[in-house]
């Protein structure tokens, strides 16, 4: 099984889960909709864009990818990968390029809504780089569903983990609002997690400050790769595998063993 035929699977999959694209498009234009009859001209139209983009990235990215890691591997789907040739780092990479992908296109039509209803102004190069922040934070982010899928070992295990983790992403940094009269100890926490920098991130393309974009889009990269060394280490072919891939090495050794 070849590279190119893996990513054509893994990105017709990410395209069947409609849930999880509904979510990710529907929810944000409405709220952006809400937001704007409610508030009026005092919104910060680029901070509500940028935070609506980045719900859409997180809900598809997290929610649908550990989802999508259990139910592939529920059914039997990876103990077929498990024959061939691929290692886990490099499966993982081209799952999160075709989720990636498909999370790039409704943070796209989401930004290109939400410039409109909001009367944003931005130029097309400022909506390219709001774009292609988003593509940025959506590889780091799937690779944080795909340890969330890792981890669960049913639907509810799943849930409960996608809500502890996003819900925090979301409401403790400045997705929709801005947290600079805080409280110190929650600025701490807001500057800690990595979404308010993805956050950071998506505004300065935007905005076309390349110069304040550099320091965000390195700690997002950062966390893109703990996130992908975490998902390698926790990745399981099929429900019976140990968590944790040196468990497994171990297990494998002792069952060689004469």
């Amino acid at each position: 099984m070849n590279h190119t035929v893996v990513f054509k699977t893994l990105l017709k999959a990410a395209l069947q889960d409609w849930i999880s694209i509904g979510w990710a498009v529907i929810f944000p234009m409405a709220l952006i909709v809400g937001m704007r009859v409610a508030f009026g001209a005092t919104l910060e139209a680029t901070r509500l864009l940028a935070g609506t983009v980045g719900f859409a990235t997180i809900f598809f990215a997290v929610h649908g990818t550990g989802f999508d890691i259990l139910g592939q591997r529920t059914r039997g789907v990876y103990k077929l990968l498990r024959a061939s040739p691929f290692r886990v780092s490099v499966f993982i990479v081209w799952l999160s390029l075709a989720r990636g992908l498909v999370t790039v296109c409704a943070a796209l039509i989401v930004a290109l809504f939400g410039n409109t209803w909001l009367a944003a102004g931005l130029s097309p190069v400022g909506l390219l780089g709001l774009i292609a922040g988003a593509a940025l934070g959506a590889l780091a982010f799937t690779t944080l569903g795909v340890i969330m899928g890792n981890l669960g070992n049913n639907e509810g295990q799943v849930a409960a983990l996608n809500n502890i983790v996003t819900f925090p992403l979301l409401f403790l940094t400045e997705t929709f609002y801005s947290l600079a009269e805080a409280p110190a100890w929650l600025r701490i926490l807001r500057d800690v997690l990595p979404f308010n920098h993805y956050l950071r991130l998506v505004q300065t393309l935007a905005t076309g400050d390349l110069a304040a974009a550099w320091g965000p889009m390195v700690i997002v990269a950062g966390f893109g790769l703990v996130f992908l060394s975490i998902a390698v280490l926790t990745f399981r072919w099929d429900p019976a595998q140990p968590l944790l891939r040196a468990t497994q090495r171990r297990g494998s050794r002792r069952l060689a063993t004469p």
